[in-house]
């Protein structure tokens, strides 16, 4: 069943177009993640969906029922659509379990009781229940606004930005706790975001935007292993750009030759920097030298130059190896597992 159907959506302001013949279909309980950076497009989307803004063109159906199109506009309330947030938007003179019940006035006193218990206990804060937001945690009041979202069962809810005011450490965290939550209830989702491990971590597929227009929509792996151009490629982590040129097997490169099903006679071969290997000297390996090496924690990232032919390179080394800027390495693609992709 399709929860969320947007055909062809667009919006312009002021002669500036911000969203471009935006589509996109959502299953019921499925998550899909926006994701682009500032000024993509992907807020606006969401607020298109909520009713928050009127599209200049498209359409959009919840559960087969259109609630936006060129003759239709059904306000936001009665969208059965919720918003979380990344500020909360949390009343702070009411208690937990009074702030997400404060959805609930057409049921009985009994059933929002109920809905609020559940909703606690969903959330794993039961003994929360008479605290006010200022006596709580920001995870906690994330948890308590994704709760009181979820209380009234709305057909579709939109996250937006719901982690970026919190810490490292408590975004790993909330990250987890936010895709169980809602996988648990089977809600349908929509959550925005910049941050890629956000999207990873919570969706099921990913919706790449540049510009208000779609680069690529695809799972998670499809974005990372299989991007469709180099916007999202490097959207989405480090890769070295290589010149290559056509032989008859594939393209040859500084590291070797590529199997590629590009036609042009040169190209562009992008290459994650976790398939290439450092190892010892041998027929198929190239000289390197380390110009600059960074700490991450559990890995060091080294830059190369490659002896021949001057070319620089990334390469990713677990942190316990020891190198030396200056020194000369042996680097190998990983042909077996090599996630490239050649462009004219």
């Amino acid at each position: 069943m399709i929860t969320l159907q947007i055909e062809n959506l667009s919006k312009t302001y002021d002669k500036n177009t911000v969203v471009t013949d935006f589509s996109l279909e959502v299953a019921k309980g499925e998550i899909v993640a926006l994701i682009g950076e500032s000024g993509s497009g992907k807020s606006t989307i969401l607020k298109m969906i909520s009713g928050f803004e009127k599209p200049s063109a498209g359409s959009i159906e919840i559960n087969n029922e259109t609630v936006c199109s060129k003759q239709v506009f059904v306000e936001p309330e009665n969208r059965q659509v919720a918003m979380v947030f990344p500020d909360h938007s949390l009343f702070p003179h009411l208690s937990a379990e009074k702030n997400i019940a404060f959805a609930l006035n057409k049921h009985s006193r009994s059933e929002r009781k109920r809905i609020v218990n559940q909703m606690l206990q969903l959330i794993g804060l039961e003994e929360l229940r008479k605290n006010k937001p200022h006596q709580m945690s920001s995870g906690q009041l994330q948890r308590i606004a994704l709760a009181r979202s979820l209380a009234f069962q709305p057909k579709l809810l939109l996250l937006d930005e719901p982690l970026s005011k919190l810490d490292v450490m408590l975004k790993k965290r909330m990250r987890e706790e936010i895709k169980q939550i809602i996988t648990q209830t089977e809600t349908t989702t929509i959550l925005v975001t910049h941050d890629k491990e956000d999207a990873f971590v919570i969706a099921d597929r990913v919706v790449v935007l540049k510009d208000g227009v779609t680069q690529q929509m695809d799972t998670p792996e499809g974005i990372y292993f299989k991007p469709k151009n180099e916007y999202v490629a490097h959207f989405f982590g480090r890769v070295n750009t290589i010149h290559a040129e056509r032989n008859g097997k594939g393209y040859n490169t500084p590291l070797g030759c590529i199997q590629a099903k590009e036609n042009g006679e040169c190209c562009r071969v992008l290459i994650r920097p976790e398939n290439l290997n450092i190892g010892q000297q041998s027929d198929d390996a190239i000289p390197a030298t380390i110009t600059k090496i960074t700490f991450y924690g559990q890995q060091k990232e080294l830059q190369l130059q490659l002896c021949e032919s001057q070319q620089l390179i990334t390469v990713v080394i677990p942190n316990y190896e020891k190198v030396n800027v200056g020194q000369q390495l042996f680097c190998k693609l990983n042909t077996e597992e090599l996630t490239s992709w050649a462009m004219v």
